[in-house]
């Protein structure tokens, strides 16, 4: 069972998820954050157990549905899943909700690349 938590910013919203997450859960998820479109995305998967294979397309998914999109994670061996899955090319990696806001905030003064759109093809420099 999944359970996500949106807690928005001036800035962006963070989605933390925990649980074990399903490819239904995963759909229903991007189903739900879509609605939102151009409000940048933390996506939290620190406390996220992937019990299904999609987890890639889901984030590719999620990409093309919603704004600038980042991911979180904490455990290096969930950042090398994400690397062998190629998200990590096309998602910025952070390991804190806190070093993606101020990437972005830092982005918006005119300091760093940030991670929007834009900034994809820097993304892997980005993160931690």
């Amino acid at each position: 069972m999944t359970t996500a938590s949106v807690e928005r910013t001036d800035d962006a919203r963070v989605v933390h998820v925990d649980g074990h997450a399903s490819d239904d859960d995963l759909v229903g998820l991007r189903r739900l954050l879509s609605a939102d479109r151009d409000l940048p995305t933390i996506l939290d998967l620190s406390d996220l157990v992937l019990a299904g294979e999609r987890v890639g397309s889901f984030v590719d998914g999620l990409v093309d549905v919603c704004g600038p999109v980042c991911i979180i994670v904490r455990r290096a061996t969930a950042g090398l899943i994400l690397d062998r899955l190629g998200i990590a090319r096309r998602c910025p990696v952070f390991q804190s909700a806190g070093d993606a806001l101020q990437a972005l905030r830092m982005a918006a003064e005119g300091y760093g690349i940030g991670w929007g759109e834009a900034d994809q093809q820097g993304a892997g420099e980005a993160g931690g």
